[in-house]
This record gives structure tokens, C-alpha cells and sequence, in this order.
């Protein structure tokens, strides 16, 4: 039979899975606190599955926002509402240092829950992640899973919870009884990353004749599919290529709009660098296509699709488009989530508004142009002055060939002052300095103003603080007095020797004072007694008075270095 202690522990264990499954039910009112949806914060309002949801209060303002009165809405302070979006700093794990690592945790979840594992095991979720983990990080481990994951909890980027069966006690704290699970936010976030990268990968440029053609294009067989959809032939596939012939105008119109604007920019960027004949062969080739297609057929198409929008625009085919997108919107619902895309579809009305000035007769198409034409004529303008410099050059280089012409057929031997002056203006002109404006029509050019002189600006934000003393103030103290007892010694011996009073000069001819640290030494002398009012001098023990004739003076050193120093009488003080 069982002893009673293994049937004590084996109760314990099923009594500590029966309690862990309810704290997670929550039915256990005792040690768990139960779901209440009073205290749900209403901007932080989210349902039972962790779908974020949005609060009543709000919610018909929102709508307004992403409706037709979305521009009334904008203008009214609404835009706000977009960061309800994101029920917490998901986008955090984009832009941390760590962002490589949160983003690898991140898609191999979402790769697990594409499988339909919605909650992995932190063991399992290990070894999904493990060689990607390892390819960033050779030294990646349990510990580094462990403290992103926990990251990536406080950013609402995914949800632990405990798995009841992988409890042993109620002390069990293993990682391997957690489950993890992708927010509905940070799936989101995910799936717009690949689209996103997705588009750049696909992303091209069009010929443009064929935007303006695919938008009269587009206009004519919208008008056909609204007057089947009126005439009672109200299909999905109808409603469905309306809004996409809509739509397609739309984008058309933008990529005609950003095609514009970077040749314009790449135009600018020419006049405003160095002359770049690469550059200038690819603008001359888009000016040719521009002059081609746009100068050459914009009157014509401009004119045909204004007319073909203004048709459109008509209170009729407006309600055939709003009906046309409520059919699109229901089937949108009804379709599965990867369908279903990741924007939302912008009202018929605001698309027909937003293409009607654009087409105008004076509207952003012709200032577009307009535009574009100024900045072709800067560019001209810089072709013509380098050609103006070339031809300057070439002049140039003509005078310089007839001058060398004529300086072969001199006489070598015969002397010729019109060579002496060619070979002087050919070196001033090295040298020459030329205004780059005009004169007026009569007098000189005004001389130029003198250059501006700016005191440099200290742009030290703040200055780093001294240092501390690395020496107490008494080993400071101490070591000076240690420098003045051994000069006062080097006076009394090399110096002054046996004598009380001695002239330098007489010391020096004497041989003396030919070391090579006297010279030093002496200009230790002298700093004291001319500085700190010879306070120091005191300390040397001696008293020094300048000579009547201060012109004689005596030579400190050796002959490679040494000092020249007026000759002065050295007298030793009666307290030393």
C-alpha cells in the first residue's frame, strides 16, 4: 500500500492543478479577482478573446473620421483617434536597439499562429526561434528568449498565460509552463511590415503616356459599368469594377503626380551641383519624353477627361458609386481576413472631388507644368553657360597655340621684349582676379565691400569640470617645499660656495653655472624673486641686487644652450 505521505503529496499536486485552473476560468472568487466590465477603462477597452475594441463614446466619432465626413471630421480635431488604433507602444519594438531580435520573436509567433498554433509553449516557441535567433546572435540562449519576451509583454506585443497541466505546485515558476500569443495589434503591425515590403519589392515606374490614357481609359468604362448597374444589372462583379475603375483613376493620378515632382526635383538638383554630364544625358532624355508625350497630348487629354469627370460627377452616377461601395463593403465582411486588405476604401465622392481640380483648366496638372517648364529653362541656362566656358577655353587655348607659334619662329639668339611680355601676362593670368559682375554702361565696377570678419563661436554646450586633485593639499605643500629646500641647496653650493657674497659674473668666469639644468635652475631663481613679492626668495636663503652698470651680462649654460642674464651681486642672508 501507498505510504500516507505520497498520497498527501500526490492530493497536494491535483489540489494546486485544480486551483490553477481556476484562476485562470476564473471561478475561483477567493483567490482570483473576477472580470468586471465596469472598471475596463473606457480608451483602453477590450473584449474577452483580447480584441481591442472601441468605446461607445467614441465610436461615432471614429466613424466619422473613416466615413465621407472624414475631411470634416479631420477639421473638426478628430485625427486623434486614429492612436486608438493600438491598444498600447506596440511600434516600440520597431525602433529599440533590441529591434532585430523583438521583430524575430515576433514573426516566428506569427508564423506558429499561420499554422493555427494561436498559443505556443515557451519550449516550443524556443525551438522555432532558436536558428534564427542564433544566425543574429551566436551566443542567443534561453535567458535572452526569456527577457524579450518580457519586453515584449509591457509593449502589449504579446500575452503570457499559464498552462493549468504544466503546473507541478504551487511554487513552480518554470518558463515552460507559460503559453504565449500574439496581440491582434501586433499582428497588425506584422502584416503591414510585409505589405509594405512587399510593395517596394513590386513598386515600378510607369510610362506616363500610358497613366493619362488608362485614366481616360478607366473614366469611359466606369461610365458603362454605373449605367448597367442602374439599368438593374446589380451584381457583385459590377459593383466590384466600379469601385476598382475608381480607384484606379485615383492611383493613376498619383503616380502621374509623383512622376512630375521627381523629375522636377532630379532637375533642381542639377542646376544647384557641379556640372554633371550623366545627369544632364538622363534629364535631356525625360525632357525629350515630356516634350513628347505631355506638351504633345496634354491639351487634348486634359480637355476629354475633365468632360468624362464632370459626368461622373453627376448626383446620379454619385449614388450608382455609393451604392456600388456599400456592395463592396458587405461582401469585403463576408470575405476571409487575408481578403479582406489592410486600409479601407475611400468614399466615391471624395475621389471624384479629389480628381475633378486636378483636370481643370487651370488646375494642378497645368502648375505642375508650369513648374516643370521653369525648372527646364534653369537647366538650359546652365548648358549655356558651360557651353559660354568651353568656348572661353577653347578661345583660350587658340591664343595660347598662336603664341607658341610664334615664340618657335623667334631668332634664339636675338633679344625680343615682346617675349618678356607674353610670358608676363601668361603668368598674371594664372593670378587674375576678376569681378563676376557687369560694369554699368559707363564707369568702373564698384570695388567689392571688405569681408565681414565673425569672432569664433564657442559651441562647448558646457564645459567639463576640473579634475580632482589626484594629492591631498598637504602632499601639494609638502612637494613644494621639497623643490625650494633642493634649489636652496644648488644656490648655496654651486652658487655661493664658501663666500657670503659673490657677483654672478665672477661666478661664471670662474667655469661654474655650465651644467645643462643651470639654466633652468636660475630661472627658478628669478621667477623667486620677481614673483609673489620674493616671498619664496627668503626661504633660498640669500638677497640679490642688480648691478649700477645693468648692461654687462653673464652667460648661464654651456655654449650649445644657456641663458644671457644681467650680473647681479648674491648675498647670503643672515638667517639661513
Amino acid at each position: 500500500m501507498p505510504s500516507s505521505r505520497s498520497i498527501s503529496e500526490r492530493s497536494l499536486r491535483v489540489k494546486s492543478v485544480v486551483i490553477a485552473l481556476e484562476i485562470t476560468t476564473g471561478r475561483n472568487s477567493r483567490l482570483a479577482t473576477p472580470i468586471r466590465r465596469d472598471v475596463i477603462p473606457a480608451s483602453r477597452s477590450t473584449s474577452l478573446t483580447g480584441v481591442l475594441t472601441i468605446p461607445p463614446d467614441i465610436a461615432e466619432d471614429a466613424a466619422r473620421l473613416l466615413g465621407p465626413e472624414g475631411r470634416e471630421a479631420f477639421e473638426a480635431g478628430l485625427s486623434p483617434l486614429l492612436l486608438r488604433a493600438f491598444e498600447g507602444p506596440v511600434v516600440h519594438a520597431l525602433g529599440a536597439e533590441r529591434a532585430a531580435h523583438y521583430v524575430t520573436v515576433l514573426y516566428g509567433l506569427l508564423l506558429l499562429r499561420r499554422g493555427h498554433e494561436l498559443e505556443p509553449l515557451h519550449e516550443d516557441l524556443h525551438a522555432v526561434i532558436r536558428p534564427a535567433a542564433q544566425c543574429l546572435d551566436s551566443e542567443w540562449g534561453p535567458d535572452q528568449l526569456a527577457a524579450d519576451l518580457g519586453q515584449l509583454e509591457r509593449w502589449a506585443c504579446v500575452v503570457r498565460r499559464a498552462e493549468a497541466l504544466k503546473i507541478r505546485s504551487y511554487k513552480d515558476i518554470r518558463r515552460e509552463r507559460y503559453r504565449y500569443r500574439l496581440t491582434e495589434d501586433a499582428v497588425a503591425m506584422l502584416e503591414w511590415l510585409e505589405v509594405r515590403l512587399a510593395g517596394r519589392l513590386e513598386g515600378r515606374r510607369r510610362d506616363s503616356r500610358d497613366l493619362l490614357t488608362d485614366v481616360l481609359g478607366h473614366l469611359k468604362e466606369g461610365k458603362r459599368v454605373l449605367d448597367r448597374w442602374r439599368g438593374g444589372e446589380r451584381d457583385a462583379d459590377t459593383a466590384r469594377r466600379a469601385i476598382y475603375l475608381l480607384t484606379s483613376v485615383d492611383d493613376s493620378v498619383h503616380a502621374l503626380t509623383e512622376e512630375l515632382l521627381s523629375f522636377r526635383s532630379e532637375m533642381l538638383i542639377f542646376v544647384s551641383r557641379r556640372y554633371d554630364v550623366d545627369s544632364l544625358r538622363g534629364i535631356l532624355g525625360w525632357l525629350d519624353h515630356y516634350a513628347t508625350v505631355y506638351l504633345a497630348r496634354i491639351e487634348e487629354l486634359r480637355g476629354e477627361i475633365g468632360a468624362r469627370l464632370a459626368i461622373l460627377a453627376q448626383p446620379r452616377y454619385r449614388r450608382a458609386f455609393v451604392e456600388c461601395q456599400g456592395a463592396l463593403d458587405a461582401e469585403r465582411t463576408r470575405a476571409p481576413a487575408a481578403f479582406r486588405g489592410g486600409g479601407r476604401l475611400r468614399s466615391p465622392d471624395d475621389l471624384l472631388d479629389a480628381q475633378l481640380p486636378f483636370f481643370a483648366e487651370a488646375g494642378q496638372l497645368r502648375e505642375l507644368c508650369d513648374r516643370i517648364d521653369g525648372s527646364a529653362r534653369s537647366v538650359l541656362r546652365k548648358m549655356q553657360r558651360h557651353l559660354r566656358e568651353l568656348e572661353r577655353r577653347s578661345a583660350r587655348l587658340e591664343d595660347l597655340r598662336a603664341a607658341i607659334t610664334e615664340v618657335a619662329a623667334l631668332d634664339e639668339d636675338a633679344d625680343h621684349p615682346a617675349l618678356g611680355r607674353l610670358v608676363g601676362a601668361l603668368v598674371a593670368s594664372a593670378h587674375g582676379r576678376f569681378a563676376a559682375r557687369r560694369a554699368p554702361g559707363t564707369g568702373a565696377s564698384a570695388p567689392p565691400m571688405p569681408r565681414s570678419h565673425h569672432a569664433p563661436v564657442d559651441r562647448a554646450a558646457a564645459r567639463r569640470p576640473l579634475r580632482p586633485k589626484s594629492r591631498r593639499p598637504e602632499e601639494v605643500r609638502a612637494l613644494r617645499a621639497a623643490r625650494l629646500h633642493a634649489l636652496r641647496g644648488w644656490v648655496h653650493e654651486s652658487v655661493l660656495g664658501d663666500a657670503a657674497e659673490v657677483h654672478l659674473g665672477e661666478v661664471a668666469a670662474a667655469g661654474a653655472l655650465r651644467g645643462p639644468e643651470d639654466p633652468r635652475r636660475w630661472m627658478d631663481v628669478v621667477r623667486a624673486r620677481h614673483l609673489g613679492g620674493a616671498r619664496s626668495l627668503g626661504a633660498l636663503g640669500v638677497a640679490i641686487e642688480g648691478r649700477a652698470d645693468a648692461e654687462v651680462t653673464v652667460r648661464v649654460g654651456d655654449e650649445t644652450e644657456g641663458l644671457e642674464v644681467p650680473d647681479c651681486v648674491v648675498t647670503r642672508s643672515s638667517e639661513s
